[in-house]
């Protein structure tokens, strides 16, 4: 069973995406911070990971360079999701910090859930386990 992160503060946010990728027969982790979920990235070492870029202690942004600056971690594919308009300049910083999908919020859940599987096939071709 693939396992995912999902790391934002948004608390319906983190239900909805826990309860749909369950049905998907994902095991799912959450946390609520960049902080947290870095811990847990690292005590669980997931397949890939949802992370929202406004968050308290540490954003996104922090969370998605260590996690790819890290040998243990830097193979989780993360896909960063937020609410927040975004210029194309802004999303273009936020795949050079090394994430490899963005999707903005409201999010169309099943093109969620196709690039979700996509990138963790891609993962698993170049990082068997």
């Amino acid at each position: 069973m693939n396992k995912i992160l999902i790391v934002d503060d948004d608390e319906e946010i983190v239900s909805f995406l826990e309860v749909v990728l369950q049905q998907k027969n994902y095991q799912v982790i959450t946390a609520c911070n960049g902080q947290e979920g870095l811990k847990k990235a690292k005590e669980n070492i997931p397949d890939l990971a949802l992370v929202d870029i406004m968050m308290p202690i540490m954003n996104g942004h922090e969370l998605c360079e260590k996690l790819k600056d890290d040998p243990d971690t830097k193979h989780i594919p993360i896909i960063i999701i937020t609410g927040r308009e975004m210029l194309d300049d802004e999303v273009d910083k936020i795949l050079e910090r090394r994430a490899d999908w963005y999707m903005p919020k409201p999010f169309d859940i099943k093109y969620l859930l196709e690039k979700i599987e996509s990138l963790i096939i891609k993962k698993q071709r170049l990082n068997p386990r």
